[in-house]
């Protein structure tokens, strides 16, 4: 009985699926000005990437871990053996 569920409910959506698959590799296939374009006529604004490099913007770092000078987060290793940090 669940099979025959399952089996139906792929079938109602295997349409939407493979519209979905066709979507996403018309999409992988455009350039980057046809998606410029694209973006513009969607009414969302083009992707730029001189804001990702901001260096005066705050990283995000939702534990206040400490960060490097990279602003990455650092990455601690604890010796095991070492008992006097436990």
């Amino acid at each position: 009985m669940f099979e025959a569920r399952v089996y139906r409910l792929s079938e109602l959506l295997s349409e939407q699926r493979a519209a979905t698959r066709d979507n996403v590799q018309r999409k992988q296939a455009r350039t980057g000005g046809e998606r410029d374009e694209d973006d513009d006529v969607m009414g969302e604004p083009a992707s730029d990437d001189s804001d990702v490099d901001d260096d005066n913007e705050v990283p995000y770092n939702p534990k206040n871990l400490p960060l490097g000078w990279d602003g990455k987060v650092k990455h601690q290793t604890i010796n095991i053996q070492d008992r006097s940090m436990i």
